[in-house]
C-alpha cells in the first residue's frame, strides 16, 4: 500500500515530499508507471535519470536523514524542480540545504524563493532546526541572492569543495539560525 504523504501547498505550488519511508517503498514497491507519475517525468529515460539521481544523493547514506520536496506546479502538475534538507543532523539540530529548478523555468519568476519560504519554515518549526547551511558556488548568483532575501550569512569558503567539469571548485558556506529566521 502507498504510504500517503499530504503535499504542502504554497501560493503557486505544491510540494510534494519523498522522505525516506516514501523513497522506500518508491524505489522498492512502486512499479514504474507510479514512479513516473511521482516524478513527473514524460518518458522512461527520463525517470532513470531523476531515480539514479536521488537515489545515489538522498537514499544511499544512512549516516544522515534528509526530507526533499519536488515542486509541482499547482495549475498543471508539472514537476519543476526540487528542493529540500540532505545531510540532517538530527542529533545537532542541522542540515544542508540543497535545492534545483529545471533549467526551462529559470528567469526570476520566484517559484524557488516561494518553496524555499515554506522548506524553511519545515525545517525551523516540525524538523526543530537550529542551523541550516548551504555551499554554493561563488559564481552561481541567482542561488547567492535567494539566499541573501532569506537571511543567509556568507561565513566563509570551503576551498576544492566539489566537482563540476571534470575540476574541483571552491563553495562558499552561507547559515541561518534559528534566532535569525524568527526575528525577519
Amino acid at each position: 500500500m502507498k504510504p500517503l504523504v499530504p503535499d504542502i501547498r504554497t501560493e503557486r505550488l505544491l510540494l510534494r515530499e519523498l522522505n525516506p519511508g516514501l523513497s522506500d517503498w518508491l524505489f522498492h514497491q512502486a512499479d514504474p508507471e507510479e514512479q513516473q507519475r511521482f516524478f513527473g517525468c514524460a518518458s522512461r529515460e527520463a525517470l532513470h535519470g531523476q531515480v539514479r539521481r536521488f537515489r545515489d544523493s538522498l537514499v544511499s547514506n544512512a549516516r544522515f536523514s534528509f526530507r526533499h520536496w519536488l515542486l509541482v506546479q499547482a495549475e498543471d502538475g508539472t514537476v519543476i524542480g526540487d528542493a529540500g534538507y540532505h545531510t540532517w543532523h538530527i542529533q545537532h539540530a542541522r542540515a544542508e540545504l540543497g535545492y534545483g529548478l529545471r533549467s526551462e523555468e529559470w528567469g526570476g519568476r520566484g517559484f524557488m524563493s516561494e518553496a524555499l519560504e515554506r522548506i524553511l519554515q519545515l525545517g525551523f518549526g516540525d524538523m526543530d532546526l537550529y542551523r541550516v547551511e548551504a555551499f554554493v558556488s561563488p559564481y552561481n548568483r541567482p542561488s547567492l541572492a535567494i539566499l541573501h532575501r532569506l537571511g543567509f550569512e556568507r561565513e566563509g569558503c570551503l576551498r576544492g569543495h566539489f566537482r563540476a567539469n571534470g575540476r574541483q571548485n571552491d563553495a562558499w558556506c552561507y547559515a541561518l539560525l534559528r534566532p535569525q529566521w524568527a526575528s525577519r
